[in-house]
This record gives C-alpha cells, sequence and structure tokens, in this order.
C-alpha cells in the first residue's frame, strides 16, 4: 500500500488508472476478489480490495501496474523498507504469503504504520470501510479489522494471517489528538489479536496524552520583506505537531521559535523560513518546519520608485 501511494503522490498513476488481471494475478492464493483473466478494474478499486479484503490478487495486480513486473515492484518493497529504517525486513512477495526467506519484526510494521498514517494519510480512508462492493454490487467485501466496530477512535490498518505468522493485525487509533499505533504478530486465534490489540491501545491511551505544539495554518509570527512586492508575510507551521508524553509531563513539553527578524524577497509559498524546536525534560525530541503563506515576489523598479513616493507625497496613497 506504501508503495501504490508513493506512487500516487508522485503522479506515476492514478486512482481511476484501469488494471488487467494477469495470469500471475489470478492464480494467487489466499485471500482474493477472485479476478478473472483479462478483467479489468481502477487502482482504486483494486486498493480498497487489498485494504478490505486482505486480496492477494489484487495486490499482485497493482505490484505488476506500479513496478511493471512483480519481482521490480518487490525491489520497490524493500528499497522502501530500508529508506524507513526497517532493518529486520526483507520482502519476497507483494502478497505476503508464506515465504521461508520473508521476515519482519513488530517494530518494522510499526515504522511503516507510521508512515502511511503520517505521510499518506487519505490511507485511513480505505482502511477504515467497513464494507465495500465491486462488481455492480455483486461482491461484498466486509473489513476484516475488527476494532473498526469494538474500539472507539479506530480507522485501520491491516490484519494478516498464514499458517507460518500466524494472526497478525496492525491497529491504530486516534482520540482526540492523540493517534496511536499496535502490532501483534503470531496470534494463535483471531479473537486473540484483537483483544490484545485492544487491550495495548488501551493501556496507551490511559497512560498517554498528546501536547499540540503547532497547529496547522496557525500564524505563529508575521514578518516584515525587503525588496518584496508585500511588505510582510505570515508564518505558518508546515504541518500539525503534537508531543506524545505520560499523562502528568504536559508541562515538560517546552517550544523555542527560531526565525530570522527579516526576510529577502523573492520567496515562494511554503518556502522554509524557520523552525519550531521542541524539548521534553530539556532533551530535544522534535522540530516543525516554519514556512511562509504565501508568495512575496521581488519588487521590480516601477513598483519601488512608486512606493518611495507614496512614502513621500500621501495623496499618492489613495
Amino acid at each position: 500500500m506504501a508503495v501504490v501511494l508513493d506512487a500516487i503522490s508522485s503522479g506515476r498513476i492514478r486512482w481511476n488508472d484501469r488494471v488487467t488481471a494477469s495470469e500471475e494475478a489470478v492464480r494467487t492464493g489466499g485471500a482474493q476478489i477472485w479476478l478473472e483473466l483479462g478483467e479489468t478494474m481502477t487502482v482504486q478499486q483494486l486498493f480498497y480490495a487489498v485494504a478490505v479484503q486482505s486480496a492477494n490478487d489484487a495486490a499482485v495486480a497493482l505490484a505488476e501496474y506500479v513496478g511493471g513486473t512483480v519481482p521490480h515492484f518487490v525491489q520497490m518493497m524493500n528499497a522502501k523498507a530500508q529508506a524507513l529504517g526497517m532493518r529486520d525486513t526483507l520482502y519476497t512477495d507483494p502478497d505476503g504469503l508464506d515465504d521461508t526467506n520473508q521476515y519482519t519484526s513488530a517494530y518494522d510494521v510499526a515504522l511503516l504504520s507510521r508512515y502511511l498514517v503520517t505521510a499518506h494519510p487519505d490511507v485511513l480512508k480505505y482502511t477504515a470501510t467497513w464494507e465495500y462492493r465491486l462488481r455492480n454490487n455483486k461482491l461484498w467485501m466486509v473489513n476484516r479489522n475488527k476494532l473498526l466496530t469494538r474500539f472507539t477512535g479506530t480507522d485501520g490498518l491491516k490484519t494478516g494471517f498464514t499458517t507460518q505468522s500466524g494472526y497478525c493485525l496492525a491497529a491504530t487509533a486516534r482520540r482526540g489528538p492523540t493517534r496511536l499505533i499496535s502490532v501483534v504478530l503470531g496470534d494463535p486465534t483471531g479473537p486473540a489479536r484483537f483483544n490484545d490489540s485492544m487491550s495495548m491501545l488501551q493501556w496507551g491511551f490511559s497512560n498517554y496524552t498528546t501536547v499540540q505544539v503547532a497547529k496547522a495554518g496557525s500564524t505563529v509570527a508575521e514578518l516584515p520583506v525587503e525588496g518584496g512586492r508585500v511588505r510582510s508575510l505570515r508564518i505558518v507551521p508546515q504541518e500539525a505537531f503534537g508531543v506524545t508524553v505520560p499523562r502528568g509531563r504536559e508541562k515538560a513539553v517546552r517550544t523555542q521559535v527560531a526565525l530570522p527578524s527579516l526576510l529577502q524577497a523573492p520567496l515562494r509559498a511554503g518556502d522554509r523560513v524557520g523552525e519550531i524546536r521542541v524539548s521534553v525534560d530539556g532533551r530535544p525530541v522534535a522540530s516543525v518546519p516554519l514556512v511562509t503563506a504565501r508568495a512575496a515576489p521581488r519588487i521590480g523598479g516601477l513598483g519601488l520608485w512608486l512606493r518611495v513616493w507614496a512614502g513621500l507625497w500621501p495623496w499618492l496613497r489613495s
């Protein structure tokens, strides 16, 4: 899912692109939507099938479309895993079916889960979908993640099961500003993975809270601009940001705004000009980029001349 969403974000593929099912996709075993050879579906329909139904044939069809071939797509998966710091992971196929050479860890699954919900929050639209229909409502899919109806705030992410791996679940839930991720691998039964996940998430929400450091779009400062068509620019956080700490430790979170006193044109909207530095108990933990809310093109000679005269002659200001 991460590699497909990367391809969507980069513009390499689109949600409404049509994908034709190959023989390799059709013969993929395990959970599936029973693709027929030559059948076409959109990228979005296949993505829903993966997110809701855990459809292995849909996963292979997407892999071939994005990567050209399954082996090349697997290379893309492993490259992404390495980029995310997943040091205990090796993929050999896009469907997750048993392979003695394929492995991962709970920590690595958590890293991947965090990447999905932060870099591609739209994934939650798909993973939170309880039911989805394909083929003119002839195929009805119900989400395998039962936490969606059993644990308040759950909106993802993915179940899994094979004989070798046991029952697995990467779950995420949000309550207020706090989002938590839990990972269960190798549980003996389906109910056990849901119960274990709920226990961990409930413990997390009971013992931790999130201090909001930056609110998206909020004005942190307004700085003068030298040589620009506008005289000043609003400075805003690049994104919403919070720090999760043990309950009772909220006051240990400190922030420091680092900004210049003056900006120099030209500037584009979204240019980074500073940061909010975040520490907990005096230990740096993160920084939030501060960016320009809009552009400030360089002022031309005529514009500068008019500005000077407007300052000298009040009647020009009208």
